[in-house]
C-alpha cells in the first residue's frame, strides 16, 4: 500500500533541512519499490496491464527493459565497429541492424547526419550499451532514439531551420554553427520501418522457448 507522505510548511530557514528530509524519504521509497508493488495486480485488465509495463520499462530500462546485445549476437554477430569493414559489408549489416531495432519497437531518428559507418559505430556504442525501454508486450507502441540530441550543436548545424537558428542567436546573442548538408535522406525510411512493426508482437527466438 502506498504511503501518502505529509506536507510540511517551508520557509527560507528550514527549505534546506526539509529538502535534506525529503531525499531521505525518496530514497527509502524508491530502494522499497521493487518487484511485486511495480507490476500490475493479476485483476487488471490487459490494456492497463500493457500501460503499466510500458511505463515501467520505459522508466527504468536497465531493470525492466530489454537488452538487445544478446539478440545482436545471436541473430547476427556483427563486429563491435565498423573499422576496415568495406561499404558494402556496413551497408548489408545496417539494413539487419535497423531491421531488428524495428522488430523490438525501436526507431531510430535524427540519423541523416550520420554516414552508413558512422551510423553502424553509434548503434554498437551508444544504442546496444543501454537496455531499451520496451515493455514484455509493446504491441501499438514505439520507443524512439533520437541520435542527433535536439539541445547540441550538431542539430543547430544539419537540421534546425532558419527560424530556429534565429532564435538560437537572439537568446544567447552568438551566431548557431555553421549550416551543414545532411549526408543521407534514410530517415523516412527507418520511420516506415519501424512503423510496420508497431502492431507485431516482440520476435520469439529458440533461447526464449522452456
Amino acid at each position: 500500500m502506498n504511503k501518502r507522505r505529509s506536507i510540511k510548511k517551508v520557509d527560507d530557514s528550514n527549505v534546506e533541512a526539509y529538502l535534506r528530509d525529503l531525499d531521505r524519504e525518496l530514497d527509502k521509497d524508491l530502494s522499497a519499490a521493487t518487484g511485486p508493488d511495480l507490476r500490475p495486480g493479476p485483476d487488471e485488465d490487459p490494456f492497463t496491464r500493457q500501460l503499466m509495463d510500458e511505463e515501467r520499462a520505459f522508466l527504468n530500462p536497465g531493470e525492466w527493459g530489454i537488452d538487445m546485445r544478446p539478440v545482436f549476437r545471436e541473430q547476427l554477430n556483427n563486429p563491435e565497429s565498423a573499422g576496415d569493414l568495406s561499404d558494402p559489408e556496413i551497408r548489408g549489416y545496417l539494413r539487419w541492424m535497423v531491421l531488428i531495432l524495428a522488430q523490438h519497437h525501436l526507431c531510430l531518428t535524427s540519423t541523416n547526419h550520420l554516414s552508413d559507418r558512422e551510423l553502424y559505430d553509434f548503434i554498437m556504442q551508444k544504442v546496444l550499451p543501454q537496455p531499451i525501454g520496451v515493455g514484455p508486450s509493446p504491441v501499438g507502441s514505439l520507443v524512439y532514439h533520437e541520435c542527433c540530441p535536439c539541445d547540441g550543436n550538431d542539430y543547430l548545424a544539419f537540421y534546425a531551420d532558419d527560424l530556429m537558428r534565429e532564435e538560437f542567436k537572439s537568446m544567447f546573442d552568438e551566431d548557431p554553427p555553421e549550416k551543414l548538408p545532411l549526408v543521407s535522406d534514410r530517415d523516412l525510411w527507418l520511420e516506415t520501418l519501424a512503423e510496420s512493426f508497431r502492431d507485431e508482437p516482440l520476435p520469439q527466438y529458440e533461447q526464449d522457448e522452456p
